[in-house]
């Protein structure tokens, strides 16, 4: 179930100018292969990931979960449990049986995964959506399943939302928002739409516009949607949250606040960004870039970063400068908000191919600031074409491609993919916390936890962590 790869050593020189690969940092700092159980049943294990924290029995835990798309069990894999790393075995997986002729999950399960904290008294659940691309709607499509690591085979099931492409996408909110667990994109009617899920209501209900967003018929808004906390937002009440959502169908991301006013759920549009294409979490990396939020610059407030593959960069737009819809009246560039882009960290023998591919932001040095994981899966690294990430560190001024490192494995080999889809997990829960880098081999079919980055700071200590 997992494999433990020492990185090679190269004797590589650092210096203030001179960016370092992962693997030339530390000889004694894992990497654990992460690999699907035997049977399971579809390749490209790691086309959605994710993760919680969370708590068994009084003790802290943190979780991966991993899956291939629609089709696929996920895997929940302990990470940190109590003071120390976890087994890092699979707990249990999302249908029982995988290996059988019969498994006990609808086909297109899988189309996408989100972590509830907390759901109807039950902690640490896992959200599954059934998609079945190009069949419209069928018996199963629209269907959402829960089960809880307290009782993983207790499985709930919400009513069906006929509609093509419900639970393409989905995002979980904070456990206590008023507004809602969970978002649930389904972009294939109308231009889309994004339907909200409540603690005391399992049936989804459709969030009110974004107004003036431009959705038309073939925006395909709700595609893929990630969402944020904020402390406050002008036109709404407390705890709101930003949701960027993709509009695929017109190259464009839609960011709104979403909370209540007078004890209704109203949205707000704040902005919109054009010639981006984002993928959907089902989707291969040839068609489009990833999508992330979060505050990597200190101030509380998150940020949008929008993959832009094309141009091996990442654009990172802030949210104060997200004021009454700008750049939603027209399509295209020319009104668009301003955005700091971020090329490609410039690293010794690692290339930019696919750079924004995928994205997420944690805190990986534990210096309380949050730090940017791009991926660039068709990259070279380490004399081939199996793909890498980058690890931008944030502070004051956001994130500093300048002190990046590279992370990538010694034995990717040509269409690996390994950056294709990445994510966090929390390490080091009640001491010294901290994130780790989680990058799937989506063309491997396997995940790979890395036990450190190399940032400044960011040293091994023992064999096995990083403090």
């Amino acid at each position: 179930m997992r494999r433990f790869t020492l990185l090679l050593f190269f004797a590589f020189a650092l210096s203030a100018c001179r960016l370092a690969p992962f693997d030339d940092i530390e000889a004694s700092a894992p990497i654990v292969s992460l690999d699907p159980p035997s049977g399971y049943p579809i390749g490209q294990f790691g086309l959605t990931l994710t993760s919680y924290v969370g708590e068994s029995d009084g003790v802290p835990i943190s979780r991966l979960l991993a899956g291939a798309g629609p089709g696929s069990p996920h895997i929940v894999t302990d990470i940190w449990t109590g003071a120390e790393l976890g087994s890092l075995a699979p707990k249990f997986n999302g249908c029982d049986d995988i290996a059988t002729d019969d498994p006990d999950c609808p086909p297109g399960t899988g189309g996408d995964l989100a972590a509830l904290p907390q759901w109807r008294g039950t902690r640490d659940c896992v959200v599954t959506s059934v998609v079945r691309p190009g069949l419209g709607v069928t018996e199963d499509e629209g269907q959402l399943r829960v089960n809880c690591e307290f009782m993983p085979a207790a499985v709930e099931t919400f009513t069906p939302i006929p509609e093509v492409g419900f639970g393409t996408s989905l995002a979980a909110l904070p456990a206590d928002n008023a507004v809602g667990v969970l978002l649930v994109g389904a972009p294939g009617e109308g231009g889309g739409r994004i339907y909200r899920i409540r603690q005391d209501n399992a049936m989804p209900v459709a969030l009110p516009g974004p107004d003036g967003a431009g959705i038309g018929a073939s925006a395909a808004f709700g595609s893929k949607i990630v969402a944020h906390a904020i402390p406050a937002l002008a036109g709404l009440d407390s705890d709101a949250v930003i949701v960027a959502a993709a509009a695929p169908g017109l190259s464009r991301v839609v960011v709104f606040g979403l909370g209540q006013v007078a004890g209704e759920t109203q949205t707000v549009t704040l902005g919109c960004i054009d010639g981006v294409d984002i993928r959907a979490p089902r989707e291969f990396i040839e068609e489009g870039s990833g999508l992330a939020l979060g505050d990597t610059d200190g101030d509380g407030q998150p940020e949008v970063f929008i993959g832009d593959m094309p141009n091996e960069r990442v654009l990172r737009v802030q949210i104060s400068d997200l004021v009454g819809g700008i750049g939603c009246t027209t399509v295209g560039a020319s009104d668009d908000p301003p955005s700091q882009a971020l090329a490609c960290p410039s690293v010794d023998g690692v290339g930019c191919l696919g750079f924004g591919a995928s994205m997420a932001i944690g805190d990986f040095d534990g210096d309380g600031d949050g730090d940017l994981l791009v991926g660039a899966p068709r990259s070279s690294a380490g004399g081939a074409a199996g793909g890498a990430a980058f690890v931008l560190p944030g502070g004051a001024s956001g994130p500093d491609a300048s002190a990046a490192v590279a992370l990538f494995h010694a034995d990717m080999a040509a269409d690996d993919l390994l950056g294709g889809e990445v994510t966090t997990v929390r390490t080091g829960l009640g001491g010294m916390e901290r994130d780790e880098p989680v990058l799937a081999a989506t063309g491997k079919g396997t995940t790979y936890l890395f036990l450190c980055t190399g940032l400044e700071g960011d040293r091994v200590m023992g064999t096995n962590r990083c403090l």
